[in-house]
């Protein structure tokens, strides 16, 4: 097995694995509890994510609606790194 990385950005698609063991079973635990939307507040802004824990998910109804984005947005957006992450509710210590 070679030591080389590739200079290429992980593919979700790949079937790879990016983690293993612990790390993924904590993972796996941590995504059951979350909560998440993906779209865009404006025609020309960037794709926005909002993540938070399910327990607060009353909170996403008080922001201002995403518009819903097709499945090519997503990618052209993760390809140019026009991605914006928000927290919604209260956040982990």
């Amino acid at each position: 097995m070679s030591s080389e990385r590739s200079s290429e950005a992980p593919s979700f698609r790949s079937g790879q694995a990016l983690l293993s063991g612990e790390a993924l079973d904590q993972l796996t635990q941590l995504a059951s509890q979350l909560v998440w939307r993906v779209g865009r507040l404006g025609d020309d802004g960037p794709l926005t994510v909002r993540v938070g824990f399910a327990t607060g998910a009353a909170t996403f109804a008080e922001l201002p609606r995403l518009k819903n984005v097709t499945d090519a947005e997503v990618e052209v957006a993760l390809q140019e790194g026009a991605v914006r992450v928000e927290w919604v509710g209260s956040r982990p210590s």
